[in-house]
């Protein structure tokens, strides 16, 4: 037996909920295809750098058109603060995130309010 046959993850409601708008589908799947992308919010960062490419595949055919905004959603959803609709502040965190700024561009209190929270998305490497 494989060491993954019969193992199922389990997610939180809470978590399903969040990639909900992310999904493409009508329901009822909308809540299986939230289901999988909050799987692969949770284990899509992992060290595995060819399951990061099949879990950023998934992802792309899951969202469609809304892979981008997903992506975002991952990277800054947990920062406290932060508006995914507002551009400005998408590009501030983004750039505290990738650590593209010059000392003083920022306060110190927003870059550790990003730099504490952000994760970037990893498309992985294609085996």
């Amino acid at each position: 037996m494989a060491e993954s046959e019969g193992y199922e993850q389990s997610v939180s409601e809470e978590a399903r909920n969040e990639t909900l708008p992310y999904s493409t589908a009508e329901k009822p799947l909308n809540e299986a295809i939230a289901e999988a992308l909050a799987l692969c919010i949770s284990f899509g960062s992992g060290d595995d750098h060819h399951g990061g490419w099949v879990v950023d595949q998934i992802v792309r055919k899951l969202t469609g058109e809304k892979y981008s905004a997903f992506v975002e959603f991952h990277d800054l959803g947990g920062i406290e603060g932060i508006d995914l609709n507002d551009p400005e502040a998408v590009a501030k965190a983004r750039q505290i995130g990738t650590g593209d700024y010059y000392e003083g561009d920022f306060t110190e209190e927003e870059i550790r309010l990003v730099e504490d929270n952000y994760y970037e998305w990893s498309g992985g490497i294609a085996p």
